[in-house]
């Protein structure tokens, strides 16, 4: 079994490392326009399936966009996980 380092790892590899870092930024800044810290994300579960979903997701340029800077939950609507951000958000009012 081969195990490498991020020194080492075949370029492709740290790619997926870096648009998944990015991906996760926006995930959470996009949960952050709802009003959901980060923690909040994190412990309650939906962290790991909102993950997947925007995994899943083609609106990469329009979620940068709105993610850059603070924006209302009602310009979010284009994302496949505003229903669950907008359902956590409801339980933390």
């Amino acid at each position: 079994m081969s195990t490498s380092s991020p020194e080492t790892a075949h370029p492709a590899h740290r790619e997926n490392r870096a648009e998944l870092r990015e991906r996760l930024t926006r995930m959470h800044g996009m949960a952050a326009n709802f009003g959901i810290p980060g923690e909040v994300l994190a412990i309650s579960g939906v962290g790991a399936e909102a993950a997947r979903v925007c995994a899943n997701c083609g609106h990469q340029v329009a979620c940068r966009e709105v993610t850059a800077q603070e924006t209302a939950p009602a310009r979010c609507g284009f994302c496949p996980n505003a229903p669950t951000f907008e359902m956590l958000a409801a339980t933390l009012r």
